[in-house]
């Protein structure tokens, strides 16, 4: 019976630890909206960027 509560115990202490990381991300993320739209911003603009390169690969090589 003790083994139980050892493991629910220890269970519980996990799941509070892991509650503990996702709050401290959460609040990062908070505090710092301005940089987490930034770096939102630059992904997209590299995306596009690598489309169009894309794009642009497929364009000379059908042509040239």
């Amino acid at each position: 019976m003790q083994g139980t509560f050892v493991r629910i115990n220890d269970t519980a202490d996990k799941v509070q630890t892991g509650l503990g990381y996702v709050t401290s991300i959460v609040a990062f993320l908070v505090e710092h909206k301005t940089l987490v739209f930034v770096a939102l911003g630059l992904f997209l603009v590299m995306k596009a960027a690598g489309y169009a390169l894309d794009a642009w690969i497929k364009v000379r090589a059908a042509f040239f």
